[in-house]
Parts: C-alpha cells; structure tokens; sequence
C-alpha cells in the first residue's frame, strides 16, 4: 500500500530488513507476504523510487488476523466483492463437534456470529471411514454406501452401513477388481444402487440385497461406463461413457428400467469431466469441463443438450445442485483460497451473482454429494504434515550457508520428482496436492512467488525432465487406456503431445516407460522400459523424438537407474548392491553393498561425467575414471548414515564440480534429531556442516546443488511416515433461502 498513515508516538520499522526480524522471517518471505496476504507495508513515494516502512502495531494485528478463527462467520458475499480476509480452515471444524458413542458424532451447531446461526457440522465415524474415500450419504443421511477396502488389495466389497447401529450389510462382493472406484449411486428413494462392475457393466442391485440386474453394458471393449446419477423420480440414470480409443468422454441418461444410453453432451476425455448431477426436476445436468485453472462448470438442457457455461473456475470438486434446485454449490480457489461458494439458479441459468458461502475449506477437500435431504457431504484427506521443498541460499565460493531453511512456495509442495530448469529459475514436479486425483505437473519460480499449474488431461504422469532449451517438460507416462509412451508439455499452451509411444503395460507394469532423464553432454534423453520379470531396458531418443535405440537389452533390477551426464555409463541397484554399467563393453562392478532393510540410496554424478559419489550408508566415496578404486571422503560418526531416498539421490555436486554436500540422518528415530547437510571437497578433506533440517520437516530425503550455486534444495519429510487418512463431514443449513425459510 502507498498512503500517510501516521502513528506519532510509534517508531516505524523502516526497511525490508527490519520488518523481516521484526516477524522473525527472511526478507523473501515478508515480501510474498505482502503480495499474497495482505501484510501491511507502506510505502513512501520519492522522486527516483520508493521506500517501504511498516508499524509493529500494525503487524501485530496482521499476525491475530491470520491465525484461524474459531468464531468465523459464514460468509455470504457477492462474488465480485468479496475479499480476502482471515484463512478458515476446514481443520477448525473439529472445534465445532464433540465426539459421542455410535458410529457417527453428534451434529453440533456454530453460533457465533449471526449468519452463522444455525449452521451445522458434522463428521461421519464408522468402522473403516478412516480407509476409503469412496462413500456416498444416502438420501436420507441414515445410511452410508461405501467400498470397504483391504490392505491386501482387491477385490473389496461394496457394503451399506446403518449410521445409527452401526449394522453393516454386504451388498457386493469382487468388487472393484480392477481397483477402488466411486462408480456407485443411490437411488433416489435409497432403495435401490447403480454400480459398475469391471468398468464394463452398469448393474442395479436392491439396497435390501440380493441379485444385481444388468442395465448396460457397451459392445465396444475400449468403453468403459460409470454411473453418475439418479434422476429424482426414479426414471434416469446419468452415466459417463468413456471411449478410450476414440478419446471422448459422453454424459448419457438410460432408463431404470434398462436399455440404449442417449447421449447429452460429449467431448475430449481430457476436456469433459466425467462428473455430472441432474437438477432436482430432471430437466438439466451440470458438470465441468476443464480441470485447474481451465475447470469451468457447465448446465446442459437434458433433452437439447444446449450448454450454459458459468463464468467462473470450477475447481477440481463437482458442482451440486441443492435440494430445491434454487443453487449450485462448489468450490473454487479464485481467491486464492479454497471456498464453498453458491450462485442461485432458475431454469437453468444464473439469477444473481455467486455467494461465498464458506472460506478456508483447505486444498485437500473434496465435495462428494448433496442429498435431496439436503445434507453436503465433504471428503478430507488427511496425510499429516506434507512433504515440501526447501531452500538454503548458500556462498556459491565457500558453500557456507546465508540463511536457513526456507520453504520454496506458499503451499507445501507434496510433490514428487522436483526437476530444475537449465536455468536454475524454476522447479517442475507432479503432485496431488493433497486431493483424490491423478497428479498434474506443478511450475514454481525459484522465489516461490509464481506457481503454475499443468492439468495432467487424462495422463498419469510419472517422472518429469525439462527440455535443454528449459521451453518444455518430457514425461514417461500412460494414457487412461494403458497405452505407455514418452510425453511432451509445452510451456506455451500447456498442451501433451506424444514423443514416442508404446503399448499396452502389463501385469507388474511390464512394458511401462520410466525415469525419462535428459543427458547434457551426450545430448538425448535416456529412459528406461520395465520388463516384467525384474530386468529393465534401457534406451536413447533424440529430442524431438525421431530417434528412438535400444542401448542395453538387459539391466538387472526393476528399481531406479541413474546414467551419467554423457550416457556412457550407468549406476543401478541390483539387490542391495549399488553397481556400476559401462555401456561400450557391457561390463560391471560393485560399488557398495549396503545392509539389508537399508535404503539403497542414488549416487550423484559430477557434472563433466568423469566422477560418480555414492555411500553405503558409513562412507562417503568418490570414484573418478582414472582412479582404480574407490576414494573415501566421509566416514559417518556413530549413531548416523549418509544417504537419501531410492529414488533421488541425497548427495549433490557444487556446479564447479569442487565440492560434495552430503545428508547426515541420525539411525535412531527415537531420538529426535534432524538431518543435516554436510559438504566435504572433492579432493579430500575436513568436512564442514552446513545447515540443520527445519523443525517442521526434520528428516531430508535428498538435495540438489543448484547451478549458479547460491542455492541448496532439498525435500523435508515428517519424522514418521504419514498414512493418508480421510474424514467424512456432513454440512446442513448454510444457504440462505434454507436458513430464511426455517
């Protein structure tokens, strides 16, 4: 902000630096604060430029502002007037209810504030709830339609549980043999369910039990079909019909009572969600089309098929429509924020300007139902505190560290396989972001000030590189269909396009392609196909994919490999070894053995590809082309290892190639302390410790150097592993007309 506010009897903090001590954060940190969350900054204008100033006061009160409020109203805003104000998280609502015996909490009702009256949450316990995410209220909220799931894996069952006794019934069993799915419905009455079996067969089974009826089932194998729901009157069903051949994706309504879908609406199956409701008359159908940023709900005609595109982003949750089809309730994060908003309704087509009902949901919310009883039903998924990405500036000539620990954005990143472009001012990697999704490619700058999102358009996206112009990501991927290939993104229009496909994977993934790496000095890529039967192939393509060759037929380990910078030789994991494959004779050597039920950490290449670092855990070693053996450079002190993760590697080089930093763990989780990076130089020497873990994220599971070298990134972990828990939550009486009409 620019203005003269004056506070006479209070020294102000008169620059960058010192707000950032004043908040106890470095000066990045404040700057994004003021940017994204409102922190109160003045500026003084002169003639060449301006200064900032800020008032510890002022601050202060920022700081109370921010924290979550237990007393928050629901808001019920305009649209286009709302702003940003206090984060609400969904993790409040547990201040909200009180546990009680029974499978389900007793609803408890927030009263502060006066348009929260009334206003209930509540969260939904029964035995397994923690385990699946795939469950459905029924229409009266009595009961929950739910696929018991089993650590063992598939099949599992789809059951119904009496929310009041906790009875539960078995409606059917091998279900879901191709793994977990949602694709079930109630009727609207509950006395029926519709469900797929196989992804093939649309089935309807009585919700007392007993034989299932088939409905439909497509006559083309690469179609697959998946309810979505139940008109009101008990005549429709509205499905998805997905060809994956063809690629398009159809909403369709079938009778009840059996017979031909007729198609709605159709699109590209990246493009047409495969979601969608009838209103409560049954004359229209709203669903999504586009996903992130591109998400766009839509309200089709269910007899024309004539769409009404809402002006607004979507999300990735569905849109619902209310009981008495006067709203459409979704979320959106276009402020920022992921909120419950309403736009009111009337035959199709918006009568007035959307509500933000609810803000702060939390980016790990999904909306799951709206029953004609009038009950939003929510899923949270839970994984405690989430991985993130971490930044160290250091000296890029002594390493010594400038700063501490800082996280990379504002959200945690939860990613995996963070990859930085040639440039070292952006970082890509995949993530779910905390939601039930395939995960899509994230962008962020290197000061975290700017993330960009990438929908993953119906890919499953393994590992990500960056082209060597830093204008596109490659990926080893699949399509929905299971066909495997390698995978271009350009940065331009966010579009996929194939580089080299393959064909179907196989049982084990046999057949997929993985660990698409760009080798700088050879100038291709390298990526690496599973066989099956724990041997890995391992090929070379030129840059825009013309060139495709098989370099090595048989590499024994279905793990990670990691080749050098020039594709001349190749370190894997074959056991509990860590070996060494020269590519022009075919030969290999050991090069640390490490103790069984221990991580096999990467090794990390020096960037002229003539030295490789690895450990087995007590040592750090260097091995060069001209040494005959193995140097040591670290030997770990007692109690502690060195080493990352699998998959990445927790040593990295300096850019110059003179030193080594290294992740000191501690061998005993009890203990509680942090990881620390270490450097050493390359040539031998004493090593010298650089920084510790943050507090938040004591354990780190690997690290790069970036180029430049003023950078250190590496990956914080949670002491413990987390377990993906999720949490059922109902809420009741929050829209307005609802509210007035009781």
């Amino acid at each position: 902000m620019t203005d003269n506010v004056t506070h006479p009897q209070e020294p102000p903090l008169e620059s960058w630096k010192e707000i950032a001590v004043y908040l106890k954060r470095d000066v990045r940190t404040v700057i994004r604060w003021e940017k994204s969350e409102g922190l109160p900054v003045h500026r003084q204008m002169h003639q060449a430029r301006s200064s900032v100033y800020a008032y510890p006061s002022e601050l202060d009160a920022w700081k109370v502002d921010r924290e979550p409020r237990l007393n928050a109203p629901i808001l019920v805003t305009p649209w286009r007037l709302a702003t940003a104000a206090a984060a609400f998280a969904l993790t409040v609502l547990l201040s909200f209810v009180t546990l009680a015996s029974g499978p389900i909490l007793t609803a408890s009702r927030a009263v502060a504030g006066e348009g929260n009256s009334g206003v209930v949450f509540r969260q939904v316990r029964f035995d397994g709830a923690e385990r699946t995410p795939f469950a459905q209220l029924s229409p009266d909220g009595k009961k929950m339609l739910y696929v018991r799931l089993k650590e063992e894996g598939p099949p599992f069952t789809l059951s119904i549980i009496d929310l009041s006794s906790g009875q539960e019934q078995r409606l059917v069993d091998n279900f879901g043999a191709e793994g977990p799915t949602n694709s079930f419905r109630w009727s609207a009455d509950g006395s029926k369910v519709v469900y797929a079996q196989q992804r093939r067969e649309l089935r309807v089974i009585s919700s007392q039990g007993g034989e299932s009826q088939l409905l439909w089932s497509p006559s083309d194998s690469e179609v697959i079909v998946k309810p979505l729901d139940w008109s009101r009157d008990g005549r429709s069903i509205l499905a998805a019909v997905i060809n994956e051949t063809k690629w398009t994706t159809q909403l369709a309504t079938l009778p009840a009572l059996g017979g031909k879908p007729r198609v709605i609406v159709s699109g590209k199956l990246d493009e047409l969600a495969d979601s969608g409701q009838f209103s409560p008359d049954g004359k229209f159908v709203v669903g999504r089309r586009g996903e992130g940023e591109d998400a766009h709900i839509c309200v089709w005609d269910a007899n024309s098929g004539q769409e009404f595109r809402l002006d607004r982003p979507a999300g990735y949750s569905p849109a619902f429509w209310s009981s008495d089809g006067k709203y459409l309730v979704f979320v959106s994060d276009r402020m920022k924020t992921l909120d419950l908003w309403a736009v009111p309704m009337a035959a199709g087509r918006p009568a007035g300007v959307p509500l933000r009902l609810k803000q702060g949901l939390g980016r790990n919310t999904l909306l799951t139902g709206f029953t004609p009883a009038g009950q939003l039903t929510m899923l949270v998924t839970g994984e405690g505190t989430p991985p993130d990405l971490f930044v160290l500036p250091v000296d890029p000539t002594t390493g010594e560290a400038r700063g501490e620990f800082a996280p990379l954005a504002k959200y945690p990143t939860e990613h995996f396989g963070p990859r930085w472009s040639p440039d070292g001012r952006h970082v890509a990697y995949t993530s779910r972001k905390g939601q039930i999704r395939m995960p899509s490619i994230f962008v962020n700058s290197a000061d975290g000030e700017d993330e960009q999102e990438i929908s993953n358009q119906g890919y499953y996206i393994g590992n990500i590189e960056w082209s060597p112009d830093g204008q596109q990501l490659l990926f080893a991927g699949f399509l929905r269909n299971g066909n495997v290939g390698i995978f271009r993104v350009s940065l331009d229009d966010r579009q996929i396009t194939p580089l080299h496909l393959g064909g179907r994977y196989g049982t084990g993934y046999a057949g997929a392609f993985v660990n698409v790496q760009w080798l700088p000095l050879a100038r291709k890529l390298m990526f690496g196909k599973i066989t099956g039967n724990g041997v890995t192939e391992i090929y070379t393509m030129s840059n825009d994919g013309k060139q495709v060759e098989r370099v090595v037929e048989e590499v024994p380990t279905s793990y990670w490999t990691w080749p050098s910078p020039d594709g001349r030789q190749i370190a894997y994991r074959q056991g509990q070894d860590l070996r060494l494959l020269n590519l022009a004779d075919k030969s290999s050597l050991t090069l640390a053995t490490l103790p069984q039920g221990s991580v096999v950490s990467g090794p990390a290449w020096s960037t002229d590809a003539r030295t490789i670092a690895f450990t087995d855990t007590q040592r750090l070693k260097v091995l060069s082309a001209t040494d005959s053996a193995p140097k040591v450079l670290v030997e770990a002190p007692e109690g502690y290892e060195i080493g990352g993760t699998s998959w990445w590697s927790g040593l990295t080089w300096s850019p110059d190639g003179s030193s080594v930093a290294y992740l000191l763990q501690k061998t005993s989780k009890a203990s509680g302390a942090a990881s620390e990076l270490w450097a050493v130089s390359a040539a031998g020497g004493r090593p010298r410790r650089i920084a510790v873990a943050p507090a938040s994220h004591p354990v780190l599971s690997d690290a790069m150097w970036l180029s430049g070298g003023k950078r250190i990134v590496v990956t914080g972990n949670t002491a413990t592993p987390q377990k993906r828990l999720y949490e059922h939550w109902v809420m009741e009486d929050f829209l307005p007309a609802l509210q007035a009409a009781k």
